[in-house]
């Protein structure tokens, strides 16, 4: 399952503040998670596909956000990794994987030469308009 979020109360430049949350069901065991962000500031275009997402984050920051990173970094050396391993821990069968691989992030890019319907100001208009089984990342 996908589900696209806009956090539109963060922007500090733009409207759009691009987020995807990914959900990986799994049997027998609880789903998968994974989170992933664009542009910390938002961006200028009204196109929710016009920019890759990640699950890591820059922590280059405009100057209002910056104080909160302090809290994060008593936390993690990674304060804007949104993380992948307890995603990769467990299996689609719902195993346990103790020694579990995962990559450092996740990147979705939006596909290339895929026709989208036109950005509107509010992204759900453009999402509900696009076809079931069109690919939006790779």
């Amino acid at each position: 399952m996908l589900r696209s979020l806009v956090g539109s109360e963060m922007c500090i430049r733009d409207s759009l503040f691009p987020m995807v949350a990914l959900k990986g069901l799994r049997d027998h065991a609880h789903s998968g998670n994974l989170l992933l962000g664009g542009s910390k500031t938002g961006q200028a275009e009204t196109d929710f596909f016009a920019h890759s997402v990640c699950t890591n984050m820059t922590e280059r920051l405009p100057l209002p956000l910056r104080p909160a990173l302090g809290p994060l970094r008593k936390e993690s050396k990674f304060p804007l990794s949104l993380g992948v391993s307890h995603f990769a821990a467990i299996c689609q069968d719902g195993t346990h994987e103790p020694r579990a691989r995962f990559p450092w992030c996740v990147l979705f890019r939006p596909c290339p030469g895929v026709e989208r319907p036109p950005a509107r100001r509010d992204f759900v208009e453009q999402l509900v308009e696009i076809p079931a089984g069109t690919p939006l990342y790779e």
